[in-house]
């Protein structure tokens, strides 16, 4: 038996309407004046313009793409009095003849799926405990498995974390993979009918959450950026993380694009998100807190935004959010302006 719990945040027009009411009194004082032949009303207020409707939109009957959904499960042990992780499970999303579909599997190898991700015709898993990146192929109506890197790094915890596709390498298919708990930062790279692991980082005691590609000096060859930091507390206070590069392609190792001194980020988005041409590297920096379980917040959740070149102690903000966290960055047209 497992228990599932998706979020999703809705955002729906709210009009507040304001009336006002205007009263009229009239009062006689000795000698009274000649009453005009007629009174004039006030102006009755004019009727609001009614709020428009949400806009809605039915999804087609069928969708070219998926929706791949990781998670932990967690399962009664065999005397039944507890749940225990359980195999990590993957769904499969599908929208096909007017009906969303879904398939699933499951995966003992590992107790999570960190990330699941489209490759080419396959799908990508990542998994914790144990580390293990897996390539999905369907053969004969079943899926198959293929390991492309499994590790077990030397610290408390062996994770798969983050991992994001691209040509690190000219002319091909790449996955950079992020880690926990042993700071480790790799690129599993297609070698043939076989997979080679490149490391580029280890560094023990650090959690990396995420992972991103881009191009920030425009130069056509991909840099890698992470997000190595302390690891997790529940306590609050201080807990130091950066935001590092590297360029494989060029030899390059690691470079600090990002010190966040007492923070750390869990989240960053690399694009161009300005529309100049030019990508930007954006950083959630998650907030500096103090007091029981962090309860008192001393410095909000900021957004900064580095450029090539920008102070790694600098970073411009681009917005505070009044809370602790922030775990998703995206981009998108939300306001439909094109």
């Amino acid at each position: 038996m497992r228990a599932s719990r998706i979020f999703a945040t809705l955002l729906c027009p709210v009009t507040l309407l304001g009336l006002f009411a205007a009263a009229c009194s009239e009062k006689s004082n000795p000698p009274a004046p000649t009453p005009p032949a007629a009174t004039t009303e006030a102006p009755k207020p004019s009727e609001p313009a009614a709020a428009p409707a949400p806009a809605t939109a039915e999804a087609p009957d069928s969708l070219p793409k998926g929706l791949l959904i990781g998670y932990a499960q967690f399962v009664p042990d065999a005397g039944g009095t507890k749940q225990v992780p359980g195999p990590a499970l993957l769904e499969m999303w599908r929208r096909e003849g007017g009906e969303w579909k879904m398939e699933s599997l499951e995966d003992k190898d590992s107790n999570v799926f960190h990330k699941a991700l489209a490759y080419g015709d396959a799908i990508v898993t990542l998994g914790g405990m144990d580390a293990v990146v897996k390539r999905w192929t369907r053969k004969g109506g079943a899926l198959t498995a293929e390991v492309l890197w499994k590790e077990s790094f030397g610290g408390k915890f062996n994770r798969m974390r983050d991992a994001e596709v691209g040509a690190i390498y000219p002319g091909e298919s790449d996955l950079a993979v992020a880690t926990h708990d042993q700071g480790v930062v790799g690129v599993i790279r297609p070698d043939g009918a076989k997979w080679k692991v490149e490391k580029l980082d280890h560094k023990k005691d650090t959690f990396i959450h995420e992972i991103e590609l881009g191009d920030l000096d425009k130069d056509g060859t991909l840099e890698v950026y992470a997000t190595p930091s302390e690891p997790n507390t529940l306590e609050g206070g201080a807990q130091h993380g950066e935001v590092v590069r590297y360029v494989p392609a060029k030899g390059e190792g690691r470079v600090v694009v990002a010190d966040l001194g007492n923070r750390h980020a869990k989240e960053i988005y690399v694009g161009d998100v300005d529309g100049d041409g030019t990508d930007e590297l954006y950083v959630a920096v998650e907030a500096l807190t103090t007091g029981e379980g962090g309860a008192e917040i001393v410095e909000p959740v900021e957004i900064r935004r580095f450029d090539k070149g920008t102070d790694p102690k600098s970073g411009a903000v681009v917005a505070k959010l009044n809370d602790r966290f922030c775990r998703f960055l995206t981009v998108g047209d939300v306001d439909g302006d094109g």
